[in-house]
């Protein structure tokens, strides 16, 4: 059996130790818990510059194969689990993103090695919504102030359904969380500009 990508039309080619195979075979890439070795989880251990951005096709891609929205919330959930923790003194009201029922904080800061590029810490007390926190860090993460900019909020809900997932609430938050992502991203490069 050789998929077919819904995106591109081309097959394509997948092996037994490739998590997407063990996912579409076996039911599971690695153990019977849960998701663990979809590649939005290897990205999310590294640090800095080691770190690796998925597109938004990637991410429908992975969420199509999962099918359900149980399994989808599974996934949100071990991925927001994976989510490298954040420096305490960044949980401040500045980083702290307004109108989220949830209490979220998400931090900006430059890529040591490649100062073009742009690295979020982020943490949540909710699960679900922790989980999309990483996944929005995952798109944006590594990325230059005019890609963070491309991200278009409304085709990232259409595309993943989360628009018929979420609560309206939660949907609202989702919004300022990215805003506050643009708006930190402008204020680094303002900052190097000064």
């Amino acid at each position: 059996y050789t998929p077919v990508s819904h995106m591109t039309g081309r097959r394509v080619r997948m092996l037994p130790w490739d998590p997407l195979w063990r996912l579409r075979h076996v039911g599971y890439p690695v153990s019977p818990r849960g998701y663990r070795g979809l590649p939005a989880f290897a990205s999310l251990s590294m640090a800095g510059s080691e770190r690796m951005s998925m597109n938004l096709d990637e991410v429908v891609e992975i969420f199509d194969i999962l099918g359900d929205w149980d399994q989808r919330y599974q996934y949100l959930v071990e991925l927001g689990e994976k989510l490298p923790p954040m420096p305490e003194e960044y949980k401040t009201e500045e980083n702290k993103v307004k109108g989220c029922m949830s209490q979220v904080w998400v931090k900006a800061y430059r890529d040591p090695d490649d100062p073009r590029r742009i690295h979020y810490y982020g943490d949540c007390d909710t699960s679900i919504i922790k989980g999309v926190l990483a996944l929005i860090i995952q798109l944006l993460d590594g990325r230059t102030l005019e890609e963070i900019e491309q991200l278009d909020v409304d085709d990232f809900f259409k595309r993943l359904k989360l628009d018929e997932n979420l609560s309206p609430n939660r949907h609202f938050g989702v919004y300022a969380l990215v805003e506050l992502m643009k708006k930190q991203a402008r204020e680094l490069e303002s900052a190097d500009k000064a």
